[in-house]
């Protein structure tokens, strides 16, 4: 039987029933406040699972390589289908990136076509950083930019 990951933006948009076994990490539950969201998940069966710990530091170094900002709950959802070989459902480019780097089976309303990198530029001085943060040099706040460096693994 198939496997499923829902992520929180999937699951808002969910316009299909889903034949296989569905998964949700409990961040991802958490996330979920909306009435229709509460509706929608009433009404499709699901199991509650906890990604392991080695498959969420996966996660986070994939997405400190690839200059991605993920939620707590976007880091489960992608750890708990790495971890099951699960088809992820989001609607999150980001987190599409992220699986389509590490192989993961995804789909969504839309998809992407190609991995992007991100980098954090100083915009008062131009120095690169692969995390958000500040400049060292400068003390400014850094922007995120799409990287123009090859996208390699």
């Amino acid at each position: 039987m198939k496997k499923f990951v829902i992520d929180t933006s999937y699951l808002l948009r969910m316009k299909k029933h889903l034949n296989g076994e569905i998964y949700l990490p409990p961040e991802v539950l958490e996330e979920i406040k909306s009435t229709p969201a509460k509706l929608k998940l009433s009404s499709i069966d699901y199991s509650i699972k906890k990604p392991s710990i080695q498959y969420v530091k996966k996660i986070k170094e994939t997405s400190t390589k690839l200059g991605a900002i993920l939620s707590k709950a976007d880091i489960a959802a992608l750890a708990l289908a790495l971890e099951l070989n699960a088809v992820l459902l989001t609607n999150d480019f980001t987190m599409q990136n992220i699986a389509k780097f590490l192989g993961i089976k995804y789909t969504g309303n839309k998809t992407i076509k190609k991995i992007i990198r991100w980098v954090f530029i100083c915009p008062i001085c131009g120095k690169e950083y692969h995390s958000p943060g500040e400049c060292e040099r400068c003390g400014v706040k850094l922007e995120r930019r799409v990287s123009h460096h090859k996208n390699q693994k």
